[in-house]
């Protein structure tokens, strides 16, 4: 008995899967002949290697201190900073020494100038002084507005002090003889007639000298500045 043919079974899903991959194959291909080659990489020139710079020197180690122990390092550092302001101190005080010595020089210049200066514009003050009352004495003279009366009373009365009623001699001015005669008040022209009254070119206008046998007295303005300026210039050469 002859048996039936056995039915053919094709595997459609393999077959896709085969055409998928044969197509895929012939792709690539394609692709790969469409292509351009691909460039060929440029030579690199060589440079020449210059020389080998040399190698920087090694730093030399920094020298470890001699006194590496915290507490000598900390001592050493006091006993450095003492010495330092001691030495300070010591130039500060001798600057200082100079400097007080210097003021003080120029301090008792300043004094020496000073008092200096001083007596020279008292010196200078007191000639002025006398030179304006001399000044002034002359034209009061000149214009007759001196009291001669008034001299003549003092006169007599410090040799009436002094020597009591003795017997005097006055001498004037030949202008200031006919002043009096004509200005006296009654008491003293009372005296006057007890006196000797002679007349003088010598004296000056205002000046009175009474003459007793005891000695003379000089009074009036101009004797008066005759004798401050006498004792001015004496004071002055002592001085000097």
């Amino acid at each position: 008995m002859t048996r039936p043919p056995r039915p053919v079974r094709v595997s459609l899903g393999r077959a896709l899967q085969g055409a998928r991959l044969a197509g895929a194959n012939t792709q690539a291909a394609a692709l790969q002949r469409t292509r351009p080659p691909a460039a060929e990489p440029r030579p690199v020139p060589s440079v020449a290697a210059g020389p080998t710079p040399p190698a920087p020197p090694a730093a030399s180690a920094p020298p470890r201190p001699a006194l590496e122990d915290d507490a000598a390092l900390q001592r050493a550092f006091q006993e450095a900073e003492l010495r330092g302001r001691q030495a300070g101190e010591r130039t500060w005080r001798l600057r200082l020494g100079t400097a007080l010595a210097a003021l003080e020089k120029a301090v008792q210049a300043l004094d020496t100038t000073s008092a200096d200066a001083l007596e020279a514009i008292e010196r200078e003050a007191c000639a002025l002084a006398i030179a304006v009352a001399e000044h002034v004495l002359h034209d009061a003279l000149q214009e007759g507005r001196h009291r001669i009366t008034e001299t003549v009373a003092q006169a007599f009365r410090a040799v009436h002090e002094r020597l009591g009623t003795e017997p005097v001699r006055l001498y004037l001015h030949p202008e200031d003889v006919v002043a009096l005669r004509e200005r006296c008040g009654r008491a003293l022209a009372e005296r006057l007639e007890r006196v000797e009254i002679k007349a003088e070119a010598n004296l000056a206008r205002g000046d009175v000298r009474v003459e007793t046998n005891h000695g003379v007295l000089l009074a009036g303005a101009s004797e008066q500045l005759r004798q401050i300026r006498r004792r001015w210039l004496e004071q002055r050469e002592r001085a000097t």
